[in-house]
């Protein structure tokens, strides 16, 4: 599958590769595992050479030096029957090269280092200062666990503090980028590429996976990928966690199923994963900052979230919430081989599930939509009360004093009259410029039994399949 998108990332790698030719540089690439890290790197490596390590976490530090050693004699970097005895000399010998030419090396998962050896940041950093300004080495070093990798290079405690030139994290694709990709690998319904994002988000490995194994349906995907023996992703999630929190993978398993079936706050959280609620924090810091799977979440009109008390924790990356839901909790199907009988289960629920990932996808094609109409909201997201009451999509400008209410139905044949009701009466109970503001409302559906444009003398929007195709299509 060709190379998308990250224009702006390969515009940094090329800039820096320009200022490390007078000097050694040290960029820190993160983000979320299958992102792209990789691919991005080895990319650019296709028309600038470049040289890709890999810190395997099973390897103990002799193993990896020995594999370093490998990969550099091979691509003529370490002269043949050259014996190093630590990472410090390869250090050592790689800033004496780079001396005489300019080298770019890209360390993989660097932040593993923590565990084979963590005296090797400080040997970098001793390296790297003692070598900068008179050096032309590029390093490359990235990271999935990515609250270890700010500690690395953000801690101010941390040898590496202050080393690297910039720091790149590597976000997931909108849904625009996977429209693409899937219009590219042969799906032509537009309604199926939704329903694939839904599932798999933006993240690009797992389309990489469907183009590889001809999967044509989310069903079809869900048999393939997942429900069988020799599944490619049957062991995604575990290993994630597994090598991430080692022997708390357990606790981690239960918190993120309680938050895939709907808990939000840290006391349900916490009675459904059977932990104290005054234990529970450092558990979820640990989601949000090391591995960005959880997001703390706030109603829109909060302007001080350090102050409120509304807000709720939220899975943020698709696929996870779907195995969290679907299959870890049925884990005596799954491991006991009844894919059939899962799969039937999973078929009850998959259209509500699609239909509250369509929510995210709702928000994110109406701020495109809104810049396409040059019509200007300094913030787009949802709300909720105490009460119960909750609105799909809020999107609100202060200077204009405009307020968009919206709500979404991954549903055929809505009633948008009944509605637009519905969702009039809900607006009145948000707090926002009451008095002054200036109200919109956006409907979003597979489709409407009849479109309506006004209500109330306040202006309508509905949004069915081939208008969403439309604002994504430009």
């Amino acid at each position: 599958m060709k190379f998308y998108d990250r224009k702006t990332e390969l515009q940094e790698l090329k800039t820096l590769k320009r200022i490390s030719t007078t000097k050694s540089v040290i960029l820190v690439i993160t983000g979320v595992r299958r992102v792209g890290k990789t691919e991005l790197i080895k990319h650019f490596f296709e028309k600038n050479k470049g040289i890709y390590l890999y810190v395997d976490h099973e390897k103990t530090e002799k193993e990896l030096l020995h594999d370093f050693m490998d990969v550099l004699t091979k691509e003529r970097i370490l002269p043949r029957f050259t014996k190093l005895e630590s990472l410090e000399e390869l250090l050592t010998f790689l800033y004496t090269l780079a001396k005489k030419k300019h080298i770019m090396i890209a360390i993989d998962e660097f932040q593993r280092f923590l565990r084979v050896n963590p005296s090797f940041l400080n040997q970098m950093q001793k390296q790297f200062d003692l070598n900068k300004e008179k050096t032309n080495l590029f390093f490359m070093l990235t990271g999935s666990s990515m609250g270890m990798i700010k500690t690395i290079f953000q801690d101010k405690g941390s040898p590496l503090f202050g080393r690297s030139h910039n720091m790149i994290t590597i976000k997931p694709f909108d849904f625009q980028t996977i429209n693409t990709i899937l219009k590219d690998i042969g799906i032509e319904s537009f309604e199926m590429r939704i329903m694939f994002y839904c599932l798999f988000g933006g993240i690009p490995k797992y389309y990489v996976l469907l183009n590889d194994y001809k999967c044509t349906t989310v069903e079809h995907a869900l048999k393939i990928l997942l429900l069988r023996d020799i599944a490619p992703l049957a062991k995604e999630v575990s290993i994630i966690i597994t090598e991430t929190f080692g022997k708390e993978a357990r606790t981690y398993h239960g918190i993120l199923t309680a938050i895939a079936l709907g808990k939000t706050t840290s006391n349900e959280i916490a009675q459904f994963a059977d932990i104290k609620e005054t234990s529970i924090s450092p558990y979820l810091h640990d989601l949000i900052e090391t591995l960005g799977l959880v997001e703390k979440r706030y109603p829109v009109t909060v302007t001080k979230p350090w102050k409120s008390k509304k807000g709720i924790y939220v899975l943020t990356d698709s696929f996870f919430k779907f195995w969290f839901k679907f299959i870890f909790r049925n884990s005596s199907l799954y491991e006991g081989g009844a894919y059939d009988a899962l799969f039937e289960k999973i078929k009850k629920e998959l259209n509500a599930f699609i239909g509250k990932n369509f929510e995210g996808l709702c928000k994110e094609l109406f701020n495109l939509y809104s810049k396409q109409q040059g019509w200007s909201y300094t913030t787009i997201g949802s709300w909720w009360s105490r009460r119960g009451e909750e609105i799909d999509v809020v999107a609100l400008n202060e200077e204009g004093k405009n307020i968009v209410f919206g709500e979404c139905k991954w549903q055929t044949q809505v009633n948008a009259r009944k509605l637009i009701v519905e969702l009039k009466t809900k607006s009145k109970f948000v707090e926002w410029q009451n008095q002054t503001r200036n109200e919109v409302y956006v409907l979003f559906a597979r489709s409407f039994r009849e479109k309506i444009d006004s209500f109330e003398g306040k202006k309508v929007y509905c949004f069915d399949i081939d208008d969403l195709k439309k604002i994504v299509t430009g």
